[in-house]
């Protein structure tokens, strides 16, 4: 994306109005359903708040769900800690989350060189910048500005416009963009749009990602690889922060 067009659509995400869809108890349930795909292909996902009020605490009950079912082969969750407030209606700090699921459950996170960072914009920018791919479901202009940035750096992304919010404002923006390459191409998009999420929501969510394949696809392309080289991405789950409903610009209203 060229610099113009992406401080254009930057400028574009700082002033639109994000409105979310569906309800919080669905949201949650797509969170936990992703969070758990993604632990059981072992793929790791950046979390950085353990408040209930944010996507990461509802992505990490879900990883947890899939250690019940099978050994992992490492830890799915990186832990990125930081000055910033937990959430808009938590005062405390980000320097000491998950505590007690690091004790508990030391073989599912790994903790990382915490961040001096007391703002969220700082924080976002540096977990996308160490993320291979990002998601954003529903969040407002914080989202939106990540996913532009993402883009325009040439990292792959995956926005999920079911939920409304910043995520269906993305998926609005790709549609203007030719060069396809780092976004799903447009029979998923129109998946990832509709009104609701299940089992395709899910699947096209993971098949976008590169975490699972679509079974259309298998018929059009054999890779042969030993099991010790298959390609496993970082993933930031990127909503900012925000449920649906809860806040609407992330982290901090």
């Amino acid at each position: 994306m060229p610099a113009d067009q992406r401080a254009n659509e930057q400028a574009q995400g700082a002033t639109q109005k994000f409105s979310h869809e569906l309800s919080q108890a669905e949201f949650q349930r797509a969170c936990r359903e992703l969070g758990h795909a993604l632990a059981r292909q072992n793929h790791q996902i950046f979390v950085a708040s353990d408040s209930p009020s944010t996507i990461d605490y509802h992505i990490v009950q879900g990883a947890l769900e899939a250690l019940k079912e099978a050994a992992l082969e490492r830890p799915p969750i990186l832990v990125v800690r930081s000055q910033a407030r937990r959430s808009s209606k938590d005062d405390r700090d980000c320097s000491a989350i998950f505590a007690p699921e690091l004790v508990a459950y030391p073989g599912m996170f790994e903790l990382l060189p915490p961040l001096a960072a007391r703002d969220w914009k700082d924080v976002h920018d540096d977990i996308a910048a160490r993320a291979d791919k990002v998601m954003v479901l529903g969040g407002g202009a914080s989202a939106y500005r990540i996913a532009v940035k993402a883009l325009g750096e040439g990292r792959p992304i995956v926005p999920v416009g079911v939920f409304g919010g910043a995520g269906r404002g993305v998926l609005q923006m790709l549609e203007k963009i030719a060069d396809q390459r780092n976004f799903p191409k447009y029979e998923y998009r129109r998946v990832l749009a509709g009104g609701q999420w299940g089992l395709e929501q899910l699947n096209t969510s993971l098949y976008s990602l590169g975490v699972k394949q679509d079974p259309k696809d298998r018929h059009k392309i054999f890779i042969y690889q030993l099991p010790s080289q298959r390609l496993k991405y970082q993933l930031w789950l990127d909503l900012c922060g925000a449920l649906p409903f809860v806040f609407h610009g992330g982290y901090l209203p």
